[in-house]
């Protein structure tokens, strides 16, 4: 989302740090090309301790970072009023069943490029949600950008 940030407000972004970032590739993890599914995508957004379970799991590679606390916490935000439909309206914006739509992705990587703006992009190696196979597309994309691979880390490689 950051980069759609600073295609819609260049003069407010002076650099950009891509973290395991949509945009790179059209593979995502069935998890979330199932919200495309009638039926099934409804379901499997209802809040519920084994869906944020789940959904904690899914990003970190390190297990022992999924703690009760955290779990309770990912719970708290998906019951919030309004998070289930800001988390659908997202994953169909980005992309449906078949993976992440290639016209979305196409016209804003040629935008995000234009800016020029000094990157980073990060990944980390056992990203469950978007492949760290994306990096490669995000090297050929953003050959001036800084690239860094960080080993035994899932999607949330900061933590």
């Amino acid at each position: 989302m950051i980069m759609q940030a600073a295609v819609a407000q260049p003069g407010r972004v002076d650099r950009v740090a891509l973290v395991n970032s949509a945009g790179f590739g059209k593979t995502v993890t069935i998890a979330i090309r199932a919200l495309d599914i009638p039926v099934i995508g409804p379901k499997l957004l209802m809040p519920s301790m084994v869906m944020a379970k789940n959904v904690e799991r899914s990003l970190y590679r390190d297990q022992r970072i999924v703690t009760s606390e955290r779990i309770q916490l990912g719970f708290d935000m998906l019951s919030q009023p309004n998070a289930v439909r800001a988390l659908e309206e997202t994953a169909r914006f980005l992309g449906s069943f078949r993976g992440v739509h290639e016209a979305w992705r196409r016209t804003l990587l040629d935008q995000f490029k234009a800016l020029g703006k000094p990157t980073l992009v990060i990944w980390g190696t056992h990203d469950k949600i978007l492949p760290a196979t994306h990096m490669e597309n995000a090297k050929r994309e953003l050959p001036q950008a800084q690239h860094h691979l960080f080993q035994r880390v899932g999607h949330m490689p900061q933590t």
